[in-house]
């Protein structure tokens, strides 16, 4: 009598799930789609339905991924990188390259043995740049100045930035730059173009590199430890400028909080 009693509610409760799913509201979309990730969802537990994770507007890539919610999350992230700079991965900041500032071709380029210990900050002691005329137009003058008056194979920084947050490959990752002496071996040298000691670097051109260095660590061009030092704390000059110098606390700080 108890056994039948426990079947007559194992039935009721099989009834009650099935009534459940039945009438369950389905968000609007693709209802093959999501009847599917409803049923797969349901079979692992009744409890894990989220329908938000159904939205077939939430991500181009979620129909690939619906197997975990965590792979969800992290490719949403992926997707706003790759809508930046074409290349799906983490960590990614988009960099204007040398051809598209029509720099100069050069030979010799001597490689980083080891990740950069160190970024050291500069600025040009240039003119402001606000566009991308203004910048290319800087670069190519820096690019001839070094080369032709200071006898370096290139131009010396290894990035430069501009006030419109726009980064620009100078010799890039993994090359020995030229605008530390003694430290060129064991790091990456980052020039703000302007010059800081009349202007303050705008938020743009810090948030930019902040991630340039995030994605620098992440990629292993960079120690995790990396120290951030301004030129004039391993050189007697000015440079960065007073203005940089003093925002260069905003370039330390974790990724994990804002500034």
């Amino acid at each position: 009598m108890k056994f039948m009693c426990k079947s007559a509610d194992v039935c009721v409760c099989v009834c009650v799930c099935v009534m459940l799913l039945t009438h369950a509201e389905i968000p609007r979309g693709n209802t093959n789609a999501n009847k599917q990730n409803l049923i797969y969802n349901a079979r692992r537990g009744w409890g894990l339905i989220s329908f938000s994770l159904l939205d077939t507007h939430t991500h181009t890539h979620t129909h690939t991924h619906t197997h975990t919610h965590t792979h969800t999350h992290t490719h949403t992230h992926r997707d706003r990188q790759t809508d930046m700079t074409g290349v799906d991965e983490p960590s990614t900041v988009k960099v204007m390259p040398r051809r598209a500032w029509k720099a100069m071709d050069v030979q010799v380029r001597e490689r980083l043995h080891q990740p950069a210990d160190k970024v050291i900050i500069h600025h040009t002691a240039l003119w402001s740049c606000w566009s991308e005329t203004q910048s290319i137009e800087q670069l190519i003058h820096i690019q001839q100045m070094h080369i032709h008056e200071r006898s370096f194979t290139d131009i010396g920084y290894n990035f430069l930035v501009d006030q419109a947050g726009v980064l620009y490959e100078g010799r890039g990752w993994g090359v020995v730059g030229a605008h530390a002496k003694t430290h060129n071996h064991n790091s990456v040298g980052v020039a703000f173009m302007g010059n800081f000691n009349d202007e303050s670097p705008s938020l743009k051109a810090l948030s930019a590199v902040h991630a340039l260095i995030q994605h620098g660590v992440a990629r292993g061009y960079l120690q995790p430890s990396v120290e951030i030092l301004g030129h004039r704390d391993v050189a007697d000059t000015q440079c960065p400028g007073e203005k940089l110098y003093t925002s260069l606390h905003i370039l330390k700080t974790p990724t994990d909080q804002t500034f």
